[in-house]
């Protein structure tokens, strides 16, 4: 009927990127995440830098590695080295500059 479907689905790439300034004018931090398309799947990358942190977040609430109650602020109660390393670990790649200006 004229469909091919034997073509690979084009890779997309997600690009994200944020800045922080901590309380106390402590350093910018500029945070730039790199996000592939999973071909296997067919998830775009958005979708995986929306779930893929939720369902971190919501693992270590259920391991209680963040056992603080109540609303929370992710920047000062979810573990950053773990939590990055978590995404690392699902292909999420991190790339962050600290600047003192």
């Amino acid at each position: 009927h004229g469909i091919n479907t034997s073509r690979q689905k084009p890779k997309s790439v997600t690009y994200v990127s944020g800045t922080n300034r901590h309380l106390c004018l402590g350093p910018l931090r500029t945070s730039e995440l790199v996000i592939e398309r999973d071909l296997a799947s067919g998830l775009f990358g958005m979708s995986l830098g929306v779930g893929y942190p939720a369902s971190i977040v919501a693992q270590m609430l259920a391991r209680r590695e963040i056992a603080t109650p109540g609303l929370l602020n992710p920047l000062l109660h979810v573990p950053d080295g773990r939590f990055l390393d978590e995404l690392a670990r699902r292909g999420i790649k991190v790339a962050e500059t600290v600047s003192w200006d």
